[in-house]
């Protein structure tokens, strides 16, 4: 909508009259705007994540159909079924399988999202699509992040409904357990209320960190659908004028 103020003060002791007129537009959308929607069909622009490792025992994220089937690496985690498209079988991203077609033992590995800004945004949701089949409350994956090249921080931690649970691997709570039959689970948050200084960031990054620890292992897991919205904060337009009227002293 448009607010018009018109303010015209008392004639002044210098009997000048000061005629001031302020105008302020502002804008707002009554509807979330998602504006970045990761679904890792590709491997660009917004599916550009990069998997890194830092565990003991080296491992990585894969971007792919994970229907691979036989021995070795890429056991099917079952058939990874978009969410989104039922009955669509669709990129997600997977922890790698090794030996005995399960993630490795002692392994750190995180899938890091390309830099996101979030200018001109406020009130913002994230939603993410999980699936996992681990070790129970041990082994499992989070979800962190990153503002203005600063620390990693563990995003959600103490909101219930987030994750699962506390995973023992993590040191924190995180998504864990399931099995190669369970469903994908569409995880949501307001992440301006975790952290107020995501509104109108102009440089967000986000990583799923997965660890194992040294003993018992399984398939593995899975997000996909990695997707930002948020409201367009206020555009606010000022104009002023002002009329000095002398009266010729």
């Amino acid at each position: 909508f448009i607010l018009i103020i018109m303010v015209a003060p008392p004639l002044l002791k210098t009997k000048t009259l000061l005629t001031f007129m302020l105008v302020l537009f502002l804008n707002f959308t009554n509807a979330q705007i998602t504006f970045f929607n990761a679904n890792f069909e590709d491997g660009t622009g917004v599916n550009a994540w990069t998997s890194s490792t830092s565990g003991s025992n080296a491992s990585n994220w894969l971007r792919a159909v994970d229907n691979t089937t036989g021995s070795g690496h890429n056991r099917p985690f079952v058939i990874i079924v978009d969410p989104i498209i039922i009955g669509n079988t669709t990129n997600s991203m997977y922890t790698r399988r090794h030996g005995s077609n399960q993630y490795q033992n002692r392994t750190n590995i995180q899938a890091t999202s390309p830099v996101i800004n979030f200018s001109g945004y406020e009130n913002i949701t994230l939603s993410i699509d999980t699936r996992t089949d681990t070790e129970n409350n041990v082994d499992g994956m989070r979800l962190e992040y990153q503002l203005n090249g600063g620390g990693w921080q563990n995003l959600g931690n103490g909101t219930g409904g987030w994750y699962d649970g506390n995973v023992s691997a993590l040191g924190s709570n995180g998504w864990d357990g399931g099995n190669t039959n369970s469903t994908w689970q569409t995880r949501s948050i307001n992440i301006s209320t975790e952290d107020i200084d995501f509104n109108g960031n102009e440089q967000v990054e986000f990583r799923v960190v997965f660890v194992s620890n040294n003993s018992t292992n399984d398939v593995g897991a899975a997000f996909d659908n990695f997707r930002l919205s948020g409201f367009r904060a206020p555009e606010i337009v000022v104009s002023g004028n002002a009329t000095i009227i002398s009266d010729g002293d």
